[in-house]
């Protein structure tokens, strides 16, 4: 019975002694206001000589950089630290033996924890909406530094959520220090290749928040909107697939609707991100305007559909797994079949990228018509790349679930095993293909890549939409031979009967 929701108020006034009570909760604000204060009359006294506009200017980075560091490190780790510590006493168990609703345990992890954070973020905006009129600069302002930390805030919460979620286990919580350090050595990457990521991660909202903050470049209100939006439908997700984890931990929270669900949005945030980043570019960076690069985040876009779309596979062979030995299940969408949601999965990369993405990929086949003297669509062309796309990632998805459903039913770490073979498998071809180019073409010549780069689905991609001159079709009868093997086996290994002490895999349930 699933219980009705109620304000988090006492996981709230729990963790607000837990992190030191009223003294903690004013003291450390108020040292840290007072320390801020003193270096800037400190450094003021240092630069006599820089104008009161420079200074507050060049303050107003400084503050951004603490801004972004307290919402998004202090932030996620302050909600770890609570669900360990909470795991450890066995305080989590406890909470599902009262009638304390799924959403109003998640809520209170949420915000019960990050209360001295968000002290801070309001000290820090105060003393930044203070120096952006100190000056009177005509560079910075106070309606650049609201907007700036309203995008800071949503990526804050949203990345909050998703910790929250990654706390939701058997074992003991994940940090997200791992995935907060990775996205932040790889926010270029993110950005610029795949912008998609740089929504889904919090990177672009981080990002455009600082430009903000700083005015260092202008945001489009569009671009703005969109990207608060997708924060808000990211935070409501996460917030849902962790109520789910809590309420059973030892069941899959990507199951065959919540993956489908994630997959979804993943599609949608891909395809506005790389819209999103092409208005930017055109309107303030005229440099990362390219054609070539446009067509670089289209390949990386539906390379990571397939990875996506792996998850919510996994998820569903999980359940079928568990519910087939005697798990109970959570309800119809635990008993999907595997392969209607593999079957599902493609119909929605190749119709939400066709249609949300339309104006993505419709500069790709764009070509000069000296007659009307304008571009028009290549349609032939645009066929010809959507057919063996099409074909591609149906192919890709049959071996992602002949693997996963493979390693489920013999491996004691299903998750892991399960994925370094399809990263062999889509990864080997390519890499081998593009060494084996680069090691033989002159320094002087364009390496020249063979059928071997359309081995597996990712290559095949890259040939297409990037128009390398290879023979595609050696490269798909490998594909449909590693599908029609990896099938056989997956249903022939689910037949066997599973011994006792691997009938559960805990592991597929819990480390998502």
């Amino acid at each position: 019975m699933r219980e009705s929701f109620r304000l988090p108020t006492p996981i709230w006034i729990a963790q607000y002694h837990l992190s030191g009570g009223r003294s903690r909760l004013i003291g450390i604000p108020l040292i840290y206001a007072a320390s801020v204060c003193l270096g800037l009359f400190g450094f003021r006294r240092v630069f006599l000589d820089t104008t009161l506009t420079a200074y507050a200017e060049g303050a107003i980075h400084f503050i951004g950089v603490f801004q972004c560091a307290i919402a998004i490190l202090w932030g996620c780790n302050a909600v770890y630290r609570a669900m360990v510590r909470d795991y450890e006493t066995k305080m989590m168990e406890s909470h599902r033996l009262t009638p304390l609703g799924d959403m109003t345990v998640v809520l209170g992890y949420v915000f019960g924890p990050t209360i001295q954070a968000m002290c801070l973020l309001l000290v820090n905006f105060f003393i930044g909406a203070i120096l952006t009129t100190l000056g009177g600069s005509p560079i910075v302002s106070l309606t650049g530094w609201l907007q700036g930390n309203l995008l800071i805030a949503s990526a804050a919460v949203m990345m909050w959520t998703m910790a929250v979620f990654l706390g939701m286990r058997l074992g003991k919580p994940i940090s997200p220090a791992g995935i907060i350090i990775v996205a932040g050595m790889l926010s270029a990457l993110f950005l610029i290749v795949l912008p998609g990521a740089g929504l889904i991660l919090g990177n672009y909202a981080v990002f455009l928040g600082y430009s903000l903050l700083t005015m260092s470049n202008t945001v489009p209100g569009a671009a703005m909107g969109i990207v608060v939006a997708a924060n808000l439908i990211l935070t409501i997700f996460w917030l849902t697939i962790a109520a789910t984890k809590y309420r059973r931990p030892d069941m899959p929270a990507f199951n065959a609707r919540l993956g489908g669900v994630f997959l979804v949005i993943w599609l949608v945030v891909s395809a506005i991100g790389i819209l999103a980043f092409q208005g930017i570019t055109q309107r303030s960076m005229v440099s990362f305007s390219d054609p070539e690069l446009l067509a670089t985040q289209w390949v990386a876009a539906l390379i990571a559909s397939l990875i996506v779309a792996s998850v919510a596979i996994n998820g569903t062979a999980v359940c079928n797994f568990l519910t087939k030995n005697g798990t109970a299940s959570r309800g119809w969408p635990d008993r999907i079949p595997c392969w209607a949601v593999t079957l599902v999965a493609v119909a929605l990369i190749c119709g939400m990228m066709a249609t949300v993405g339309f104006g993505a990929w419709r500069e790709l086949f764009l070509v000069f018509d000296p007659v009307r003297e304008m571009e028009v669509l290549d349609a032939r062309a645009a066929k010809i790349a959507w057919a063996y796309t099409v074909v591609t990632i149906l192919l890709a998805l049959i071996v992602s679930r002949g693997v996963l459903v493979s390693t489920i039913a013999i491996a004691r770490k299903p998750n892991i095993v399960g994925y370094v073979f399809l990263i062999f498998i889509f990864a080997a071809p390519p890499i081998a293909d593009a060494a084996f180019a680069i090691a033989l073409a002159d320094h002087f010549e364009e390496p020249m890549f063979s059928w071997l780069m359309g081995g597996s689905s990712p290559g095949t991609l890259i040939a297409v939409w990037l128009d390398l001159p290879i023979n595609l079709k050696p490269g798909l009868a490998i594909q449909a031979g590693l599908a029609l093997f990896s099938s056989l086996l997956a249903w022939r290994l689910s037949r066997k009967k599973q011994p006792a002490d691997m009938r559960v895999p805990a592991s597929a349930a819990s480390d998502e």
